[in-house]
């Protein structure tokens, strides 16, 4: 499936709304091809950029250090994830599991950047934007549960194993780089 940027787009955001219900025909919603992997990976990668573009209270330094941060963990967690799916003799559909998680960080990203920009600008309370955070690692976590059975196949303690391994690298490599900084 060929699509222009846009419609692609929005295929993303309605393809990663049927992933958290688990429907199959979410697949249907994305490109598996080689250009739909790199354009996966240019999407995710764009939608970081707001991180040091969007103006914000919190100094520009601190939001190039998130960029970084963010970036440090998506790749190893998405490469530790392939050893948890190697482990589970589940790797027959990685590509589709990678264009997958590469489109919930841009849905999940752009989500939480309009609700900064909202706070920001005094549309939320604090305590709305501090839920985000809990939210986020829920959806994650159903999201890749779903996305992991979907395309790798594989069983719901695989896909359970592939969530925890995305949160744990994410939580350790932030927590160490956060330190570094």
């Amino acid at each position: 499936m060929t699509l222009p940027l846009s419609k692609t787009i929005v295929a993303a955001y309605r393809g990663f709304g049927l992933l958290l219900i688990g429907r199959a025909d979410a697949a249907d919603c994305y490109d598996h091809s080689r250009r739909g992997l790199w354009l996966s990976f240019a999407a995710s990668l764009a939608i970081m950029l707001p991180y040091i573009l969007v103006p914000s209270p919190i100094d520009r330094d601190a939001l190039r250090k998130h960029f970084v941060l963010l970036l440090a963990a998506w790749l190893p967690s998405l490469l530790v994830q392939s050893f948890v799916a190697a482990a589970f003799k589940a790797t027959t559909g990685y590509r589709s599991y990678v264009i997958f998680f590469n489109w919930s960080q841009v849905v999940v990203l752009s989500i939480f950047t309009i609700l900064e920009l909202a706070f920001n600008a005094g549309f939320l309370p604090a305590v709305v934007l501090s839920w985000v955070g809990d939210i986020n690692t829920a959806v994650i976590l159903i999201f890749v549960f779903h996305a992991a059975r979907l395309s790798l196949g594989i069983s719901a303690l695989g896909a359970i194993c592939m969530g925890l391994a995305d949160m744990a690298v994410s939580k350790i490599l932030l927590a160490i780089l956060g330190r570094m900084f």
